[in-house]
């Protein structure tokens, strides 16, 4: 569940504040993070044709999407970013941008207060930032930018991801938040998947991790109290099953705005449009960009999006009240591969 993109837009569908796209308009990143879930790095330099993304985005306007989150890749590295951001804005889409902070700039950090947020990413104090980030002076770049957006009065927040190693450095960053003029930090425990599956596989939180994850940011939330708020993607097994009867009218309502089905939907840098992950399974992709500029809504696969009404309302049958904190969307996307597999 990812809140931090949507601003003090109330609560509609899932666990989102907001009818969420996660674009990806690119993988051309400066680094070459062990983490990062899309293999980006500065040789992946395709990127997403900006009049096809904007007829594509006109079209889910239209099916009840409200925000938009561009990430990549690094999106400041996305050539026509100025003319996406105007145009979406345009559509009366409401913007946010996640960075990894190393490429704010005097020229583009105008832009980025401009939008409704911006995210940047932080992974620890000093030492362990620029192991992960894979450059020596990663870490003063992502400072650097950190104070850019405080000067220009952008509102913004840090995400981090959260991996056993990095636990003992969630405090440290919510003080460098703190210092910064941050609104949020937003706790995200690492997903093993892209470059982080082969990367850091000894790194991936325990249920036992996933505990003291939970405690510190509550400790943070009574600690901090209204100076910054403290958002995390973990959830009590026991609070999705409440959502339970909301989800299953939702699944089985085939009438209504693709929005109350998929929130969020992706759009990946290949031009896929995929329920709530950058890495849900592939034959769950509901659709692609361009043929969503020629049919619209007729391009949606319909047995695709069945088969993930089908597995939604199955990942809840099948769920423990007692299995403790999990991450919601991973856990769809879990159940998801596993039928898959069984279905090969």
């Amino acid at each position: 569940m990812t809140r931090v993109a949507s601003g003090d837009a109330p609560g509609r569908s899932g666990f989102l504040p907001a009818r969420t796209i996660h674009l990806h308009p690119t993988r051309l990143c400066n680094l070459t993070c062990r983490h990062c879930y899309s293999h980006s790095s500065p040789h992946r330099r395709s990127h997403l044709d900006l009049a096809t993304l904007l007829r594509a985005l006109a079209a889910l306007r239209g099916e009840g999407y409200e925000q938009l989150s561009v990430s990549g890749g690094e999106p400041l590295l996305y050539p026509r970013l100025d003319a996406l951001v105007s145009a979406a804005q345009d559509q009366g889409y409401r913007l946010s941008l996640i960075t990894n902070g190393s490429t704010i700039t005097p020229a583009n950090v105008p832009l980025l207060a401009s939008l409704d947020f911006v995210a940047v990413s932080v992974d620890g104090r000093e030492p362990l930032h620029n192991q992960i980030r894979g450059q020596k002076d990663a870490f003063a770049r992502t400072m650097r930018g950190l104070r850019r957006l405080r000067e220009a009065g952008a509102r913004f927040a840090i995400i981090f991801a959260a991996t056993r190693q990095s636990l003992v450095d969630i405090v440290p960053v919510a003080e460098i938040a703190m210092q910064h003029g941050a609104v949020a930090l937003h706790l995200r425990p690492l997903v093993l998947t892209g470059r982080a599956a082969a990367n850091c596989g000894d790194l991936g939180l325990r249920q036992t991790d996933l505990d003291r994850l939970f405690l510190i940011a509550h400790a943070l939330r009574h600690e901090l109290g209204k100076e910054l708020a403290i958002q995390l993607d973990l959830v009590p097994a026991s609070a999705a099953l409440a959502n339970r009867c909301a989800y299953r009218a939702l699944a089985e309502n085939s009438d209504g705005p693709l929005s109350d089905l998929i929130n969020p939907l992706v759009i990946s840098a290949d031009g896929v449009a995929k329920p709530l992950t950058y890495d849900f399974p592939a034959a769950y992709d509901i659709c692609t960009i361009d043929d969503l500029c020629v049919a619209g809504r007729g391009a949606i696969v319909p047995e695709r999006l069945n088969a993930f009404r089908i597995t939604m309302l199955d990942a809840l049958g099948k769920l423990d009240p007692e299995a403790g904190l999990l991450d919601w969307f991973f856990y769809l996307t879990g159940c998801a591969a596993a039928s898959e597999k069984a279905t090969a």
